[in-house]
């Protein structure tokens, strides 16, 4: 290290070009929160989707959600809005048939004949009996209901369907066209309904707006708060300015790394400068610290008596004082980051590669450069700092060390306090609940929620699932049985699972045809008894099933895989659900019903976006695990090696165990959930508390060198606290204020996380 340091032009000039090579790479960082990014290409519930969205098509979708305020939605004026937003969204390039109460298709014939039109003719134009034809053909199909007309008529929902697949649903252009049709739809109806958003695309581009809100906000806040509290502890905004420079360009490092890789800003990377800035100041801070108070402890002389000679040769000797200190501090927040590598929520992983190298960028510049600056600015006299307050300062260093000497010598009270505190712990961290919502992710008064919340309550939910029926042959699934027990299935979860909004699919269009052929409203059924349709034998009755598809003759690729000879056909699932344990409760009443009732021969799959999030939500809580543990092996065997002392490494572990279960008791006693934000605060927690452990040890060990313990036990301990006290205080509550801004942030989660770790 003195040999680097002898040469501070050249490293000053590496660190500038290392620095401009990364801030080229930054206009190229781009946001990316596509839900199925949170699971690896292998994830069972991601491979099934795509399946479904091959087979069937695209399952996205936007709901925009129309109340009036006053009257209902058949006024001729406010239809006639209906029909230009439909026009409107229908040009742009990512949007495929907007179904609404004007472009919706009704099936109607007679005995001989299918025809599959408009609800409304093209030459609508709201007259009083075309608008009591409407509503009569609503009310004859139960496919429209808390579809596309709620039950009080006071609200509509246009459904937007998309072109674009899950995997390219947060393209930067396609992200932009979802913003553009919900702020379409505000413009079209300002001052005559209430407009609801949502849907899965919709979140995601909601989602990159507070991003971008959060970190044009967040940064400047963070780096505002971590300012004014270090000038408090040293007095000089030069060394303040100083002590940060090695984060400030360790985020742009880090940052700028990521376009490198292909790695694109989610939702959990976009605090990462916040965390760098937050963790990563306390490098600098100690050495800037110690630059200040170790040659007046020696010599009692001011820096402005030294030559530019004897100022460097004090600096290299500061140095290999402090770096082996700050190199383990770093080395085991590192580490800590760096446990997020072995999770499978990929977002997560990618926050564990970035923040690990920032850390370690940080700990490489505050080594290098800082001291590097203060040698090529020479020797300065410190009487800037005395004349604000050093006095009042080193007052205030006593009794912060006359405190903690004067509790700590209560060994027996600290110890059973301590008892008792994790036994109410453990307590806690059982109320704990696992639950990934992306729609939680936002404060509650958000226009995402309130949308999402309306289209629960009015319709049938935004949160889909997909059943889908297989079999080997056509006959196989049209016959009887295969679609009878499919109709039931949809009649039981419409009926009897709460958490269900709406299940419509192929089943609705055979009895829609059945019942229009018929010509009798008793016969909106499916197929089943053979003597009611003129067949001895129920297996024929596939016949009539396959002759209603060659009437239909149109396109059901929406719930078939083949218009005519299908082989796997789809319901659509609408659930009003918002926490995952709700959602899985529903999956698993259609398993239980399909494993009891559906024929050995025909394979029922459920998939969908609802079955991502919940696959996410399972590897949330195994990421926790793994991280935390590699987290807490990793940190002991590295104290434990690096002072030779197993005791070190389990004095090192043990604040931290207490401290993970006092932050999993909060979460339990507040109801904060475990989700892909707080399941972070284990690993990210531990990684910041082992810094002030390793600095209290370093100032043990140097005492113990310096034969302090003769003066006694309060006399020797009081003197760490002298010494390292006020480091760790500055360290701690700039740190802890730093992730208290995140209470600020758009994201609740983020706020959580914020809270949890500056407690």
């Amino acid at each position: 290290m003195k040999q680097i340091l002898r040469h501070p032009r050249a490293i000053i000039a590496v660190t500038a070009g290392i620095t401009l090579f990364f801030l080229a790479q930054l206009p190229r960082v781009r946001l990316d929160n596509n839900n199925l990014r949170f699971v690896p290409q292998d994830d069972h519930a991601r491979i099934t989707s795509a399946w479904i969205e091959e087979t069937f098509g695209s399952s996205l979708f936007v709901l925009v959600g129309l109340e009036r305020t006053s009257g209902t939605v058949f006024e001729p004026a406010f239809l006639e809005r209906i029909r230009d937003y439909t026009m409107r969204v229908e040009e742009m390039a990512v949007v495929g048939d907007v179904n609404s109460l004007m472009t919706t298709d009704y099936i109607t014939g007679d005995s001989d004949t299918i025809l599959v039109e408009g609800l409304v003719p093209e030459d609508f134009t709201g007259t009083p009996g075309e608008i009591a034809e409407m509503k009569r053909r609503l009310s004859s199909w139960d496919m429209y209901r808390r579809t596309l007309i709620s039950d009080d008529f006071t609200a509509t929902q246009i459904y937007v369907p998309l072109t674009v697949t899950a995997e390219n649903m947060s393209d930067p252009e396609v992200a932009a066209s979802y913003l553009q049709i919900r702020d379409s739809a505000r413009q079209m109806w300002d001052g005559v309904a209430d407009v609801y958003v949502t849907g899965m695309p919709v979140i995601s581009g909601t989602i990159n707006e507070a991003m971008h809100a959060d970190l044009r906000f967040l940064v400047p806040l963070v780096i505002l708060v971590v300012l004014l509290i270090e000038y408090v502890s040293l007095r000089s905004m030069t060394f303040v300015l100083l002590s940060l420079v090695a984060v400030f360009l360790a985020v742009i490092w880090a940052v700028g790394a990521m376009p490198l890789f292909g790695i694109k800003l989610s939702i959990i990377s976009t605090v990462l400068p916040v965390i760098l800035i937050a963790v990563g100041n306390s490098y600098g801070l100690h050495v800037i610290i110690h630059y200040m108070e170790d040659y007046k402890e020696e010599t009692g002389r001011d820096f402005v008596s030294m030559s530019r000679s004897e100022h460097t040769q004090y600096i290299l000797r500061m140095m290999e004082n402090v770096t082996a200190p700050i190199f383990l501090a770093a080395t085991t927040t590192a580490v800590s980051f760096f446990s997020f590598c072995f999770t499978t929520v990929i977002p997560v992983r990618e926050f564990g590669y970035f923040s690990g190298f920032g850390v370690l960028a940080t700990l490489v510049i505050a080594v290098t450069l800082t001291p590097a600056i203060l040698i090529l600015r020479g020797p300065r006299s410190l009487r800037v700092r005395k004349q604000t307050g050093t006095n009042d300062s080193r007052g205030a260093t006593r009794k912060i060390a006359g405190v903690f000497t004067a509790v700590v010598l209560h060994k027996r009270t600290v110890l059973g306090i301590t008892a008792g505190i994790t036994l109410l712990a453990l307590w806690g961290t059982s109320k704990v609940v696992s639950d990934n919502v992306f729609m939680e992710y936002f404060r509650p008064d958000t226009d995402i929620v309130r949308s999402d919340e309306f289209i629960r309550r009015k319709f049938a939910g935004s949160k889909t699932l997909s059943i889908v029926a297989r079999a080997d042959t056509p006959d196989a699934l049209l016959r009887p049985a295969s679609l009878g027990a499919l109709d039931r299935l949809e009649t039981y979860l419409n009926s009897d699972v709460p958490e269900v909004g709406k299940v419509m699919g192929f089943t609705d269009l055979v009895k829609r045809v059945n019942q229009v052929f018929s010509d009798d409203p008793s016969y909106y059924e499916i197929p089943l008894d053979p003597i009611r349709y003129g067949f001895e034998f129920a297996d024929d009755l596939w016949l009539v099933v396959s002759n209603y598809l060659m009437l239909l003759s149109g396109d059901i690729g929406e719930y078939a895989n083949d218009a005519l000879e299908p082989t796997a056909i789809k319901l659509s699932v609408q659930l009003r659900t918002t926490g995952q344990r709700d959602t899985i409760r529903a999956v698993a009443e259609i398993r239980n019903f399909a494993a009891v009732n559906f024929p050995p021969d025909i394979e029922v799959i459920v998939g969908g976006t609802a079955l991502v999030e919940a696959s996410t939500n399972d590897r949330v809580v195994q990421s926790l695990w793994s991280s935390m543990i590699i987290a807490l092996v990793s940190l002991f065997m590295i104290v434990t090696v690096c002072n030779r002392s197993a005791a070190a490494g389990i004095i090192a572990v043990l604040p931290l165990c207490v401290l993970i279960l006092v932050n999993f008791a909060v979460m339990g006693f507040a109801g904060i959930k475990l989700n892909i934000g707080t399941a972070m605060i284990a690993s990210v927690s531990m990684g910041i508390g082992i810094d002030y452990t390793i600095h209290y040890l370093e100032a043990y060990k140097r005492e113990v060198r310096q034969k302090a313990a003769s003066q006694g036990t309060a006399g020797f301990l009081r003197r760490i606290y002298l010494t390292s006290g006020i480091a760790i205080i500055t360290d701690a509550v700039s740190t802890g204020a730093g992730f208290g801004v995140l209470l600020f942030s758009h994201f609740t989660m983020l706020a959580d996380l914020g809270l949890l770790i500056a407690l």
